[in-house]
């Protein structure tokens, strides 16, 4: 059996930008959710965005919650379905238009957001903290990725780099 070839960590990974992205994501979030279990507080931190904006705008409906943090309605959906069965949000058709309905914390969603508030101010001081430590522009560098990325999306990028001719080579059959 051949062996695969040693090579120096990173030298493959390290190019897999978005790979990376999802690790330091990964990180950041398993670091966060183990001080909300420490805490002893039943709470994830991919909820964090959708339970501060319903706390901050009660009543916003889950399409108005998606275009504002900018993720996709089905997992905006996700989020409100586990907070929803964890009763901590509850969805309330609106008093206009019974078609629409707007999301709200519950008591127990309020008395979460107590415990919370604590626990956040800890991780905004951490992050600060640790983006002081190493990387002081990196919120500017992400938010100008971001907008570059929504003025020429990735994939045009990828397709303006690929030859012609490689696009119009026959496919290998096997």
């Amino acid at each position: 059996m051949t062996q695969p070839p040693q090579l120096p960590p990173l030298q493959i990974a390290d190019r897999a930008f978005g790979t990376r992205l999802r690790r330091l994501l990964d990180g950041l979030n398993r670091g966060v959710g183990e001080a909300y279990r420490a805490a002893e507080l039943d709470f994830e931190p991919r909820w964090f965005g959708l339970f501060t904006l319903v706390r901050d705008h009660p009543g916003v409906e889950v399409g108005e919650a998606a275009a504002v943090l900018g993720q996709s309605h089905p997992a905006v959906v996700q989020v409100v379905n586990s907070l929803v069965s964890r009763g901590y949000l509850d969805r309330r058709p609106s008093p206009t238009d019974r078609r629409r309905t707007g999301l709200r914390l519950t008591p127990a969603g309020l008395a979460l957001n107590h415990r919370l508030t604590p626990v956040w101010t800890a991780v905004f001081q951490a992050t600060d903290a640790l983006l002081a430590e190493v990387a002081p522009d990196f919120l500017d560098q992400l938010q100008a990725l971001e907008a570059a990325l929504d003025a020429r999306p990735m994939q045009a990028r990828i397709q303006s780099l690929i030859p012609d001719s490689a696009l119009s080579q026959p496919r290998d059959p096997s």
